[in-house]
């Protein structure tokens, strides 16, 4: 696998570098054949020290990686709390829009059931959420206000895969 991909690097910078198989063969004193299986990315082993001289002869550097930094991972995960918190958010102002406007939640009510039985029929969601969504919105507005705001451990979950997102795209 790492041979492949060194090939595919190799490759990309000698052409970039207008550089012709025979002419790096020639500066890294590095047979044809062994430069043509390594840029054909087929996987053959090739010792360090070819790599090394390929390598030099195209004026580059390898560097290895061992996965993301860990300042990413942190960063990443800081993002995925955020959107998570977000849905929270938007899901609780629902809620009190629902208990403070019953005109209108009639309406949001009806749609966010047939978004439900869509997901039952076409077997998109997981029973789990369908069960859970369909016992909210069988509640009067103030119950499911109640509900969405105390789904406990299931929280995210259920905020993640919401029959309301119609209202915030």
């Amino acid at each position: 696998m790492l041979s492949s991909q060194i090939g595919r690097h190799i490759k990309s910078r000698r052409s970039a570098l207008r550089m012709g198989q025979e002419a790096l063969c020639a500066k890294a004193q590095v047979s044809r054949a062994v430069l043509s299986k390594l840029e054909s990315e087929r996987g053959q082993p090739v010792q360090t020290d070819v790599i090394d001289r390929l390598l030099a002869g195209l004026d580059a550097k390898m560097t290895v990686s061992l996965g993301e930094p860990a300042s990413s991972k942190v960063e990443e995960r800081l993002r995925h709390r955020l959107r998570q918190e977000e849905q929270r958010q938007r899901h609780l102002r629902l809620a009190l829009d629902l208990c403070a406007n019953p005109e209108s939640a009639a309406q949001k009510i009806q749609r966010a059931r047939r978004q439900v039985a869509l997901w039952e029929q076409r077997k998109s969601c997981s029973p789990q959420y369908i069960e859970g969504w369909r016992k909210v919105l069988s509640l009067d507005p103030r119950g499911m206000a109640l509900a969405m705001a105390s789904f406990g451990d299931w929280e995210n979950a259920m905020y993640q895969n919401s029959p309301w997102s119609f209202l915030w795209t």
